[in-house]
């Protein structure tokens, strides 16, 4: 077989550029994983610090009880039993903290809405009919739709309502508008976009069954990794996708690192849509008005993170994720990104096998908008000289 030519190349090795090479894989294809940086895996790489084993992005995951969606994904794919997991405490994974208060969000819809409604008793009935909401957008891409050949229900109309507007029609009371709302940074909640289909699909995966990774999160990464590999493909590192080749209206190679051409039947690609088409060979397929409302939409905000490591022995380990709000909205607006003040904060102990009582390290993420590192949006890590590092211990 030609080492240069696929039947699908894939542009990018975070968590959907994976999925999508192990499924194809698994279905016979010749398939190529792309990606430009040293690692893959995106937001499910690890790294080490003087022995400790640091996430990037992915901190815990929902739907991973017996049953559950991802935990389906996962033994389809071959990986579950090569995945050190642990599940967060059942009655509270997540807590938020808003204006010196503490409220837990417990696993399970009618344990989490009964938990809050102990803080709320007069929100009862609302808590159980917004967590029915919850479940139904949640049923919407269930394993009982997988059964019927179809990945989603669809479930469109919640993709039409704002997730805030919609808390606040269900849930009367203010103080628990905010509660429901605190956890918005793993989504980067945004009051005037995010849509509820967004909430919904998160928050309710973790009532099915939120887990933390043993050992950092990188190890889906190397696991899918290497079911590609098993079944004939390719995960290839430091292969900057520079260019894309059309041949009539078919793209028919890509150009990595401006020297070596790769040819495809197809190409998919996971980058955002505008650097996709940017890739493009110039052509009368893609107009330059799209282009530029592809580049100037308003992307969400990113997360800033702190890694506190601790002196073996001393911090006790606390199986679930704390939200930080002070008195402040849980909500932000990308429209306002001169407004950089940090609202919320997420406080997340990541898991060892080391030690199931002590914690290793503890993470700290609050948002960050791109106009805050701007400025050293074309520089290289380890290069970006001393008021990069300034910027960096001011907002630590």
């Amino acid at each position: 077989m030609d080492s240069n030519r696929y039947d699908v190349i894939i542009i990018g090795s975070g968590l959907a550029g994976l999925a999508c090479g192990v499924t194809l894989s698994k279905e016979g294809y010749h398939v190529c994983v792309l990606e430009k940086n040293a690692l893959p895996g995106g937001c499910f790489q690890s790294f080490k610090r003087y022995g400790r084993i640091l996430d990037t992005g992915i901190h815990y995951i929902g739907s991973m009880d017996e049953g559950e969606i991802m935990r389906q994904y996962f033994t389809y794919s071959g990986i579950m039993d090569k995945l050190k997991m642990r599940r967060m405490d059942e009655e509270a994974f997540d807590m938020i903290c808003y204006r010196d208060k503490f409220y837990s969000y417990a696993m399970g819809h009618a344990r989490f809405a009964d938990t809050l409604a102990r803080e709320f008793p007069k929100e009862k009935e609302a808590l159980h009919r917004y967590v029915a909401m919850l479940d139904t957008a949640g049923r919407s891409i269930s394993v009982e739709q997988l059964r019927k050949g179809k990945l989603s229900s669809g479930n469109m109309d919640n993709f039409y309502i704002s997730a805030w507007e919609q808390i606040k029609t269900v849930i009367p009371d203010r103080t628990l508008q905010q509660v429901l709302s605190g956890s918005v940074l793993l989504y980067g909640g945004d009051r005037s976009v995010s849509t509820f289909y967004h909430h919904a699909i998160i928050i309710n995966s973790y009532l099915q069954g939120a887990w933390r990774f043993v050992d950092g999160s990188m190890q889906v990464t190397d696991a899918m990794a290497d079911v590609i590999r098993q079944h004939g493909g390719t995960v290839l590192t430091g292969a900057e996708v520079t260019g894309l080749c059309l041949s009539g209206n078919e793209i028919h190679a890509v150009e990595i690192n401006r020297a070596e051409r790769l040819e495809a039947r197809y190409v998919i690609s996971s980058l955002h849509p505008f650097n996709t088409l940017n890739l493009l060979d110039k052509s009368p397929l893609i107009r330059k008005a799209t282009l530029s409302r592809l580049q100037y939409l308003p992307n969400s905000y990113g997360l800033f993170s702190v890694y506190l490591l601790q002196k073996p022995g001393t911090t006790r380990y606390s199986n679930r994720n704390f939200f930080l709000l002070g008195d402040k909205d849980a909500w932000y607006n990308t429209c306002h990104p001169e407004d950089t003040a940090i609202n919320t904060c997420m406080v997340s102990m990541e898991a060892s096998s080391a030690s199931e009582e002590y914690a290793d390290v503890i993470c700290l993420l609050s948002p960050m908008y791109m106009p805050e590192v701007q400025a050293w949006e074309n520089t290289v890590a380890g290069r970006r000289g001393a008021g990069y590092e300034e910027f960096k211990q001011n907002k630590a």
